[in-house]
Formats: C-alpha cells, sequence, structure tokens
C-alpha cells in the first residue's frame, strides 16, 4: 500500500504519516506471523523435532524481510531509484557470498543464517540511504484519520491478497511446464 498512497502527489508530511503507520502496523502484523510460526513449530514439533527447530529459526525472517521491503518501498516513493539500486545489488551480492560461504560450512541452517544477513544489510543500507537523502520532517506526533487507517489497510491487503494469488499462481505453473 505504501507504493501506491505514497507515490501519490502528496505532502512530505502526509507520506511521513503513511510510513509511521505502515511500519507500525506492518511491525505489528509480521511479529503476529512470527508467533504464529514458533506456535505452529511447538505443535508439529512433538512429531518432527527437526523441522520445528527450523521452523523456530525462521520465525523472525517475516520481521526482517519486511524491514527491507519497507525500506525499499521508502527508497522508491522517494524516487531514489539509484540507492534503491545500489541496495538490491549489495543484497544480492551478500546473500550469493553468505549463501555459499555459510550454507558450505553449516548446511541447512546456513541457508537460514545467509537469508538472515541479507535481509539485515539489506535494511541497514536501505536505512543509510533513507537517511542520507530522504526528506525528513523530524518528530510525527500527527497521526492519520481512522477513515485513513482502513482505506489504507484495506488497500494493503488488496495488493497483499493479489502478490500471494500470482506467487500460487506462478508456482502451480512452474510443475506443468
Amino acid at each position: 500500500g505504501i507504493m501506491q498512497y505514497c507515490s501519490e502527489d502528496i505532502g512530505v508530511e502526509k507520506k511521513n504519516l503513511y510510513y509511521k503507520f505502515s511500519l507500525r502496523f506492518g511491525s505489528l502484523a509480521n511479529l503476529v506471523i512470527g508467533l504464529v510460526i514458533v506456535g505452529f513449530a511447538l505443535f508439529i514439533g512433538r512429531d518432527n523435532p527437526e523441522k520445528a527447530r527450523m521452523l523456530i529459526c525462521m520465525s523472525l525472517l517475516p520481521m526482517t524481510s519486511f524491514f527491507s521491503t519497507f525500506n525499499h518501498s521508502v527508497l522508491r516513493v522517494n524516487k531514489k531509484n539509484n540507492y534503491y539500486a545500489y541496495a538490491n545489488v549489495s543484497g544480492v551480492l551478500i546473500n550469493v557470498t553468505t549463501n555459499l560461504i555459510v550454507t558450505r560450512l553449516i548446511g541447512v541452517y546456513g541457508i537460514i543464517i545467509a537469508t538472515y544477513i541479507t535481509q539485515t544489510v539489506n535494511a541497514l543500507v536501505s536505512q543509510y540511504f533513507i537517511n542520507k537523502h530522504c526528506p525528513k520532517v523530524g518528530d510525527i506526533s500527527d497521526f492519520l484519520t481512522a477513515d485513513e487507517k482502513k482505506r489504507f489497510v484495506k488497500f494493503s491487503l488488496i495488493c497483499c491478497i493479489t502478490n500471494l494469488t500470482s506467487s500460487l499462481l506462478i508456482l502451480m505453473d512452474i510443475p506443468c511446464v
């Protein structure tokens, strides 16, 4: 939703209100997803402890992925596409390097660790570019109205469902090729 709402011709202060709301709402939602993953891992842990350990290790991936994606969206909305590209390229280089090294040393858990490293570094690099090159309003004490929040969340959920459906269709289509 951030890409749509903040790409419109609105002021910096209004964009920052959407960023603030998105950051809070998205962090909370991804924290809940992480807790659901832990709960599911504990539930299946009785039957398969190895799968449970892997799921618990991956329970923070939604959060790290969110921060990385959120920062990328802020860069794109502010038309800092060159910094967005730098962040993406650095992420790819880190991903390839850490996957080759850590996975070779640790195995499957190395993939999980490499993903955490990649997403964390990518979020930090993006945040550095945001702090350095995107406009700041300062301390935001204002909030979006209830109607603005409702429309924003509704639009964001529709975007999520659409992206999920597209991804699932692609995954279902790949075995048919």
